[in-house]
């Protein structure tokens, strides 16, 4: 018997999985998750966002982020 594979196996959970299910926006979850901007948020919606990350296991793409950090070096 073949096992299955769930979703959430085979795919990274992206920030606007998170957004869709926080009822929040892209940015919003990008910001929270990043710790930018902290203090414009309420400390629920920053639990919230951050909690369902876990529970949805989300990881930043981290070679995403070097690239970013290197375009960021360039310009």
């Amino acid at each position: 018997m073949k096992k299955e594979r769930t979703r959430r196996s085979s795919m990274s959970t992206s920030l606007r999985t998170i957004a869709e299910a926080c009822n929040v926006s892209l940015n919003t979850v990008s910001n929270i998750l990043n710790r930018k901007l902290d203090d414009l948020y309420k400390a629920d919606t920053i639990e919230k966002i951050r909690r369902v990350a876990a529970e949805l296991g989300y990881r930043p793409n981290l070679a995403a982020k070097m690239l970013l950090s290197k375009r960021a070096l360039q310009g």
